[in-house]
């Protein structure tokens, strides 16, 4: 399980955005993200199942790559 809580001035938007994009994306039964368990708005904070390790970097052709394949699932 991985918990993650959203700071600063826009952290309710990101946190709902979140929110909504993961929820997609499990409708579609997208094999590569995270699936959101918990939302809780009143902490803006998600917590999520692990889908992994942690990327520090991500080349511009990679991240072309991963895109290209998310947009498979709307």
């Amino acid at each position: 399980r991985v918990i993650k809580a959203y700071h600063g001035p826009d952290a309710r938007t990101r946190f709902e955005n979140e929110v909504r994009i993961l929820r997609h994306l499990n409708t579609r039964n997208c094999p590569f993200v995270p699936k959101l368990l918990e939302a809780d708005p009143e902490k803006v904070r998600i917590i999520t199942s692990n889908c992994g390790s942690r990327v520090d970097h991500l080349d511009e052709k990679r991240c072309k790559e991963l895109f290209a394949e998310l947009e498979l699932f709307g």
